[in-house]
C-alpha cells in the first residue's frame, strides 16, 4: 500500500510540473500571436477587456526587483530584470494609451520614504485601476446628463 501511495505521489509531482509547463507555453504562445495594440481597440472599447489584458501582460512577466527602485528600464529590462509598482504602473500608462483609452500614473506617499505607484485607466465607459499584478474595473453609468 506504501508504494502505491508514493507511485503515485511522484507521478502527481511530475503530472503538476508538466500541466505547469504545458500551461506556460500556452501563454507564450497566446502572447506572441496576440499583439493587443491600438488596431484591436478603439476609445470606446469595452475598459474591462483593456484593463484585465493589461494586467494579463504584466502578469506574464512580472518580477518584483527592490533593486531597480529609482532606475529608468527598457521593457526588455523590465522583463528580464523585473521592477517595482512605478515600472508596471508606467507600463500599465503606456499600454492603455496605446490602445487609445486614457492612462494615468498614480502616486501615494507613505510614512518616510515609502511610496506606491498604480496606473488608473479610462474611457467614456468606466475605468480600471491596475496595480501591479492585480486589476478592479467599474463601469460607468450616466443616466439623464445633460
Amino acid at each position: 500500500m506504501k508504494r502505491k501511495n508514493k507511485v503515485f505521489s511522484i507521478f502527481l509531482y511530475f503530472f503538476t510540473i508538466a500541466l505547469a509547463i504545458f500551461d506556460g507555453m500556452l501563454l507564450q504562445n497566446y502572447f506572441n500571436n496576440h499583439d493587443i495594440t491600438a488596431k484591436t481597440f478603439n476609445k470606446e472599447a469595452d475598459i474591462f477587456l483593456i484593463g484585465n489584458n493589461i494586467s494579463k501582460e504584466i502578469n506574464y512577466f512580472f518580477k518584483f526587483n527592490l533593486s531597480n527602485t529609482g532606475k529608468k528600464l527598457s521593457l526588455e529590462q523590465l522583463k528580464q530584470e523585473g521592477g517595482v509598482c512605478e515600472h508596471y504602473s508606467q507600463y500599465a500608462v503606456s499600454r492603455a494609451k496605446n490602445m487609445g483609452v486614457y492612462g494615468k500614473m498614480v502616486t501615494i506617499e507613505g510614512n518616510g520614504k515609502l511610496r506606491h505607484a498604480f496606473a488608473v485607466i479610462s474611457n467614456s465607459h468606466g475605468y480600471c485601476i491596475i496595480d501591479e499584478q492585480s486589476v478592479r474595473c467599474q463601469h460607468l453609468e450616466f443616466e439623464n446628463v445633460k
